[in-house]
């Protein structure tokens, strides 16, 4: 019970009476995702997660063919992006917040590699529309 939604929810973070009135898709550009990011915050996304259970750390990179950016099975959260230094180079990529809890990953996040469009992560990217008060 300590993990679920409700435990978790803080109620002065809520703004009285706003409510989400449509969505709005973004450019598959991952440029144009990363401003999007920046100006409206986190973005929901689909990718291809069939290898994602096999996740525990780094920057998430499988080959293509084990990964089929038109075969979209579940839904996240961009939250962020950076890059990652090591004597092989440099990988840009998203830190992305999945649904699995914080035990999975890295505390429930995990990092994919950017620019690339790797298991589509640019495909399906929308924000929420919120009412004007």
């Amino acid at each position: 019970m300590t993990q679920s939604c409700a435990t978790k929810l803080d109620p002065k973070k809520f703004v009285p009476n706003m409510k989400i009135v449509d969505w709005k898709a973004v450019d598959q550009n991952e440029t144009i995702i990363a401003e999007q990011l920046m100006n409206i915050g986190p973005l929901s996304i689909a990718l291809n997660a069939e290898l994602l259970q096999f996740y525990h750390h780094g920057v998430f990179d499988p080959p293509t063919f084990l990964c089929n950016p038109q075969n979209l099975d579940h839904g996240v959260l961009i939250v962020g992006f950076g890059e990652e230094s090591s004597v092989l180079g440099t990988k840009k990529y998203w830190k992305v917040k999945n649904s699995w809890g914080e035990k999975w990953g890295e505390k429930g996040y995990f990092r994919i590699i950017r620019d690339v469009g790797k298991c589509g992560v640019n495909t399906q990217v929308t924000t929420a529309v919120l009412a004007k008060q």
